[in-house]
């Protein structure tokens, strides 16, 4: 089963009517990212612990935090307790990346020379904190206040090096397409199926979860699902313009992510609509959600490869 799941990278002030919204509309997992502008929020954490609290049944995750810029045991004290509160339902995917502004690079490391870290040293120790169980010692010695359950590990890249390590581990691994256009669709495919051929199962994760990330549009008709794409993007360079993933009316939508389902066989695709308003970012994922079905069992909505 491949899970309909909603990823934003857009304005923070969308969260409160949007997520019950994509909640009762059966999306497998509500996805939050770590981006600074005018009109996007550099709290991941912060977002995560929020949608939980206007959600009842859907996940939340982060995709990503950049771990350069946070202490791995803070970061799973703040996961534990987390999924204390909404245990099952909470996902910590982190990245490599680090903001390109050197004033702002180094005002988040608080001057700190914590970049000599590698990401993949940083990445195992987290793995290490997480995996602790409720009455195990934890690595440091110091308790703190666990769940029963684990919140779900994802390592949020596309670099054969990073699937390994994520296999290893036992983390998913989340990747976005247009974030990676160097990569051919055979390359992707390679990265994906070497995790998958490599994945050590563990008792929190027995099987490898894999995550599609996608931009698109929706609508009412094509053409205006166009506009909502172009007007995404308007004023800059054809170059920085993304292939939309998913571009059209509810048919179209479907097909084109039944076939991105095809190719990579997910365990789930997460989407973000682009749209200039709540009511019509709203609309976009109605649209989209209702021409799959859900599950009864889950109550999600399912993709067929």
């Amino acid at each position: 089963m491949i899970s309909l799941s909603a990823f934003e990278l857009q304005n923070p002030r969308f969260l409160p009517p949007l997520l019950p919204q994509l909640d009762q509309l059966g999306y497998g997992c509500f996805w939050t990212s770590e981006h600074r502008s005018r009109f996007q929020s550099g709290s991941p954490v912060i977002v995560a612990a929020a949608a939980l609290t206007m959600t009842r049944r859907i996940r939340v995750g982060t995709a990503g935090v950049k771990l350069a810029y946070y202490s791995p045991l803070k970061l799973a004290e703040d996961f534990h307790f987390l999924e204390l509160l909404a245990p099952g339902r909470v996902d910590l995917g982190t990245i490599s990346g680090v903001e390109r502004d050197p004033t702002l690079h180094a005002a988040l490391l608080d001057r700190r020379q914590e970049n000599c870290r590698s990401y993949f040293d940083k990445f195992s120790e987290l793995s290490g904190y997480l995996a602790a169980g409720v009455d195990e010692p934890p690595p440091t010695g110091v308790w703190t206040c666990r769940a029963p359950s684990r919140p779900r590990l994802w390592m949020c890249s596309m670099s054969l090096e990073s699937a390994k390590l994520a296999a290893a581990l036992s983390a998913g691994l989340a990747f976005s397409p247009h974030l990676t256009p160097q990569f051919t669709l055979h390359e992707r495919i390679a990265v994906v199926d070497c995790y998958r051929s490599e994945y050590v199962a563990s008792d929190s994760a027995p099987r490898p979860s894999v995550a599609v990330v996608c931009l698109g549009a929706s609508g009412p008709t094509e053409p205006l699902a166009r506009a909502r794409w172009q007007q995404r993007y308007a004023g800059k360079p054809p170059e920085m313009i993304p292939p939309p993933a998913f571009l059209g009316a509810s048919a179209q939508c479907r097909q084109q992510l039944e076939e991105l389902a095809g190719q990579y066989q997910p365990t789930e695709i997460a989407i973000e609509c682009a749209a200039a308003d709540v009511d019509t970012k709203a609309e976009s994922y109605a649209i989209v959600a209702e021409s799959f079905p859900m599950s009864p069992r889950t109550g999600e909505r399912v993709i067929a490869a």
